[in-house]
């Protein structure tokens, strides 16, 4: 049976191929317990989960330092502030890295993903941070954003209200002005018609 290394976090890990996934389920309904490989992928799996875990905890509490940097006075370098995303972006990397190795298409054999499948898992992955993270960040962006878009709200809101009162005023001046030329037509000609349009 030939074997699969891969890194998974700061280990490697041990996995079975040449019998696919299949060969790798638990044998639950016969009785007996589950195969040696069953049980070291159930690990693997629990070692993702707590990495996973790790990784959101430290994206988070990097993010919310990053976010204080600009709270104080004076401002921050520009440098300071670069290291610090750097340091957030390499972390969201390595998280997407990790849960596209946990996703449902990490088959351990199988034909070699074209780009466009490494492009969108990549894309799936790094939306499932963005997710976790929002979770995981006690609501604090979503109330941000949250206020931001009654701000916006309001802002709509206004503007509608005013693009209304100037469309009824234009409205007004042009049956005003179609009374005008319409009395002045009538009359045989008034002094105070409009001069025609050029």
């Amino acid at each position: 049976m030939a074997m699969l290394y891969a890194r998974l976090g700061s280990s490697w890990r041990v996995a079975p191929t040449g019998r696919g996934l299949a060969g790798l389920a638990p044998r639950l309904l016969s009785g007996r317990s589950a195969p040696p490989c069953s049980r070291t992928r159930a690990r693997a799996e629990t070692h993702q989960a707590s990495e996973i875990a790790r990784l959101t905890d430290d994206i988070v509490a990097a993010e919310g330092r990053l976010a204080a940097v600009f709270d104080r006075r004076p401002m921050p370098r520009a440098s300071e502030v670069a290291a610090m995303r750097q340091e957030v972006s390499e972390m969201k990397a390595q998280l997407a890295l990790v849960m596209g190795a946990a996703g449902p298409g990490a088959a351990l054999d199988g034909p070699a993903p074209s780009d466009v499948e490494l492009a969108d898992r990549a894309r799936q992955a790094f939306l499932e941070v963005e997710r976790l993270l929002g979770q995981r960040s006690g609501g604090a962006n979503s109330r941000d954003d949250e206020a931001a878009i009654a701000v916006l709200e309001a802002e709509n809101e206004r503007l509608r209200t005013e693009a209304t009162a100037l469309l009824m005023r234009q409205q007004q001046l042009e049956d005003l002005v179609a009374a005008n030329i319409g009395a002045g037509a009538g009359s045989g000609g008034s002094s105070r018609t409009l001069p025609a349009p050029r």
